[in-house]
């Protein structure tokens, strides 16, 4: 699942005409898979008492999005997590007020969150999965 060779496809995402032959995938040739296996690995063994990972959904600029069983209630939600290159600094002061400014929030069409945290380094935030 995440070795395959565009684990973050975005072929459902409408792309402006001068950008229609640019490659359908967001995923870095340039990182490895054992890269990526490493790093969903330090997750798991992060939040792993309180979540179980289950794949990668999807990712940004600035963090990766999985998918998660909440094992102590039994839901599935999905946890957002800072890219560890990009835990240092400004990166994570951006990313702690993004967490707050959305915890602030209340509003029917808006996901609440369930719980923030910082887990191996790695600074996160957990949403119920709406699908």
């Amino acid at each position: 699942m995440l070795a395959s060779a565009c684990p973050r496809p975005v072929s459902h995402i409408p792309r402006p005409a001068w950008r229609r032959r640019a490659p359908r995938c967001i995923f870095d040739p340039s990182s490895t898979t054992s890269t990526v296996t490493d790093f969903v690995e330090r997750l798991r063994a992060a939040v792993g008492g309180s979540y179980a990972i289950e794949r990668e959904l999807g990712g940004g600029g600035m963090s990766r999005v999985f998918v998660a069983e909440d094992r102590a209630l039994e839901r599935p939600v999905v946890i957002k997590v800072l890219h560890p290159e990009l835990a240092a600094g400004v990166n994570v002061d951006r990313f702690k007020r993004e967490v707050q400014l959305l915890a602030r929030l209340q509003h029917p069409h808006i996901v609440p969150i369930l719980s923030a945290g910082e887990a191996d380094g790695l600074p996160y935030y957990v949403m119920p999965f709406a699908r």
